[in-house]
Parts: C-alpha cells; sequence; structure tokens
C-alpha cells in the first residue's frame, strides 16, 4: 500500500474524535483520584457530568492567570486558591497559583492554547462537540483532504481560545474543541456555496438559521461565544485558503483572494496575540456578544468563576 493511498483511507476527523474521548476518560479518572469521584459532585454538581473546575485548571485548561502577567491583577499571583483535589472543605489546604495551574512554576504556559482543545467540561458536552464535528466533519474531510482540515481544526480551535483570551473575563476557564468546532460549520458553509448548483436551497437555509441559533446559544451562562466566533471566522479565512479554486475560469481571482486572506490570518494571529501579552486592551461591550444583559449574566467581576482563599474566609 502506498502512501497516497494509506492517506485516502486515513480519516482525521474519526482520530480526533477518539483522542477527545479518551482525553476525557482521563479526566475523569484525574478527578477520581484527587476528589475520590469521577465527577464534581462537591461543593455543587457539575452539571454538564464532568470534571470539577479546578481539576481541568491543572490539566491544562485555558486559564489566563496561569498563561500572562495581568496589569490590573497585580495581586492575584500571591492570593491562594482552591487545590486540584478542592470538595467545598474550608479545611482544606490552599494552593498557591503555580500550584493550582500545575506543570511548572512558570505561569507563562502558552500551551494552554492548544490544550483545551482535546478537554471537555463533561460527558454533555463531550457528546454534543464529537456527535457535530463527526456529521459534518466526515463530509468536509472527504471534499478536502485529511490534512487540510487537519491544519484548520487546529488553527481555528487556537484561535478561538485566543479571541475567548481577549474578551472573556480574565478568571473565566474555557475547555472545548468548540472554536475547532465552528471551523468545521464555516468550511461545510463555503461546501455549500462552491457546490451551489448542486446544493439544494432548503438545506441552505436550515444550515444558516442553524448557525444563527447556535451562536444565540452561545449567549447563554456556560457556553463560550468569543470561541465560536473566532473559530468560525478562522474556519472561514483558512477555508478560502486551502481549498480549491471552484470556478475555473476565475482561477487568478482566487489566487488573489487566498494571499489576502493568508495574509488577514497571519494579522489575526498576531494582532490578538500582541493584545493578550502587551497591550492587554479590553472591550467593554463585547461582553455582549458573549452573553445575554439579563439575570447578572453579563457580570464580569473578577472571582465570578473560582473561589479564593484568603486568611479568614472563602470567598466567591
Amino acid at each position: 500500500m502506498n502512501v497516497n493511498s494509506m492517506l485516502k483511507k486515513f480519516k482525521f476527523i474519526w482520530l480526533i474524535s477518539i483522542i477527545e474521548i479518551c482525553v476525557f476518560l482521563g479526566e475523569l479518572g484525574r478527578n477520581w483520584t484527587l476528589t475520590g469521584s469521577p465527577i464534581q459532585t462537591k461543593p455543587s454538581f457539575n452539571p454538564m457530568i464532568g470534571p470539577s473546575v479546578y481539576v481541568l485548571i491543572n490539566m491544562g485548561a485555558r486559564f489566563a492567570p496561569c498563561m500572562q502577567p495581568i496589569k490590573e491583577l497585580n495581586d492575584f499571583n500571591s492570593s491562594q486558591f482552591p487545590c486540584p483535589n478542592y470538595t467545598g472543605s474550608i479545611e482544606q489546604e490552599s494552593c498557591s497559583l503555580t500550584e493550582l495551574c500545575g506543570f511548572s512554576n512558570d505561569l507563562n504556559q502558552w500551551y494552554r492554547w492548544i490544550i483545551p482543545i482535546f478537554l471537555h467540561g463533561g460527558l454533555v458536552h463531550l457528546i454534543v462537540n464529537v456527535s457535530t464535528q463527526l456529521i459534518l466533519g466526515i463530509s468536509v474531510e472527504n471534499k478536502i483532504g485529511s490534512i487540510r482540515l487537519t491544519v484548520i481544526y487546529f488553527l481555528a480551535g487556537i484561535f478561538g481560545n485566543i479571541i475567548s483570551g481577549n474578551f472573556s473575563a480574565y478568571d473565566l476557564t474555557t475547555v472545548g474543541c468548540s472554536g475547532s468546532l465552528f471551523g468545521i460549520v464555516a468550511l461545510y458553509l463555503l461546501q455549500l456555496i462552491f457546490n451551489w448548483k448542486e446544493t439544494a436551497r432548503c438545506q441552505f437555509v436550515c444550515f444558516i438559521i442553524g448557525i444563527v441559533i447556535d451562536f444565540v446559544l452561545g449567549l447563554f451562562p456556560i457556553l463560550d461565544n468569543f470561541g465560536h466566533l473566532g473559530g468560525f471566522i478562522m474556519g472561514l479565512y483558512l477555508g478560502i485558503v486551502f481549498v480549491e479554486c471552484p470556478f475555473q475560469s476565475h482561477q487568478r481571482v482566487w489566487l488573489v483572494l487566498r494571499i489576502v486572506f493568508l495574509i488577514l490570518s497571519i494579522l489575526l494571529f498576531v494582532l490578538f496575540l500582541l493584545n493578550i501579552y502587551i497591550w492587554q486592551i479590553r472591550c467593554s461591550w463585547c461582553q455582549y456578544i458573549n452573553c445575554l444583559p439579563i439575570n447578572d449574566w453579563c457580570e464580569n467581576s473578577f472571582s465570578s468563576n473560582l473561589t479564593i482563599f484568603n486568611t479568614t474566609s472563602i470567598s466567591k
């Protein structure tokens, strides 16, 4: 069997889905080892049916204080945090930020842009993401090939995490392949547009409605619309860069578009990373892309996500 035939049979979307399932089993094992239960039951039950946020942070979730110095929070690094084995007991020993973050004593853990793609907040989260990416991803992979899908999958996922890092609350913990998944959604949309003559109009309209519903659902608590939006945008841009020209009579125009969108993709990565690590400009109104202004959902105050220990009490 030659290399070309092996590549044709290889399906990246199946492989990445299996890896994500195995990683989730590892999350449950880690939570069991640390807390005595495979899922979080104390101090509250995880509705996603998965590990605690502290275990996820310790395993590599996107958590800004583990990744960058934050100008507005000079005293944050010296605060005391729940340890990864925290179950709600006030008698439990507190941990430093470096102990909570794990991996090393370095709080510039850039690899947290990548690791969250493999992590999920619970069984519900995993089933929704993996089933959707299999349904759409197989069709897209058959069309553009495994290598291209692999590149776009990871770049869309990483960029989704970067956008979330720019606009989400500093203490928000995010995991999941949603950015990558929305990159696949963007590729599938391009596939429908590029094959317009064969695309049923009803199918196209239903798919657009589905995308709108997904972004609306992202306004509700727990879900991260910034990651969705970042993955979708990068999926569109890189889809134009990597997908072969569907219009044979406009090859030169398509080449120009490819170059333009490649430059735009690189610029977006560079500018938003610079903002995270150097400028740290925050957008006050952008929170409404990620939440509905009802029931205090848009409260962006620090420590909304984590319990921080001080010398006398536990506060949220």
